[in-house]
């Protein structure tokens, strides 16, 4: 930030007992109101499960039209209690709504989470560059790209969604 001459803010999951940054505190990331000034927000959630307050500005920013980077888990970024009062369970990966099927991941991203295709657990990722992707800006010295997980499963994709890495299984 300080090289490039922007703001910076990251926010991690707050566990309330607590108040310490917790992965799997699923309910709780304190700050989303910093989107309301944000000109890009890059995701990497899974599975949360956040309050009415916090996910109005998450909604706010998507709806907005303003630029977003899922990240791997982000296709099914939120389970939103079913039998709760959120106003956002159309936003869940598993939603069954038609016109909002399959959630946020879907719907915005253009996939909600399918499958682990592969053995999950054992095996690894190779990133390879879709057709025709290889040159694109956001791939810019991505040469040798690694996960030390297994790929996840696509059905489809819906919209303009365009993948720029595909995933290779890997044994080990």
């Amino acid at each position: 930030a300080k090289h490039h001459g922007f703001k910076c803010t990251v926010l991690f999951a707050i566990n309330k007992k607590t108040g310490e940054i917790d992965p799997n505190a699923g309910d709780n990331i304190p700050g989303l109101e910093a989107l309301e000034k944000a000109d890009l927000m890059i995701l990497a959630l899974r599975f949360r499960n956040l309050p009415d307050e916090q996910m109005k500005h998450f909604v706010d920013y998507v709806e907005s039209g303003r630029p977003l980077i899922g990240l791997r888990t982000s296709t099914h970024a939120f389970n939103i209690d079913k039998k709760g009062a959120s106003s956002y369970k159309k936003y869940s990966w598993n939603n069954g709504d038609k016109e909002y099927e399959k959630g946020f991941g879907r719907q915005v991203l253009g996939e909600t989470w399918v499958a682990h295709h592969g053995s999950h657990g054992k095996q690894a990722t190779r990133g390879i560059p879709a057709e025709g992707m290889k040159d694109h800006p956001i791939l810019r010295g991505c040469e040798d790209i690694f996960g030390p997980t297994d790929v996840y499963t696509i059905t489809k994709l819906t919209g303009d969604s365009k993948p720029l890495v595909m995933g290779q299984v890997l044994e080990g």
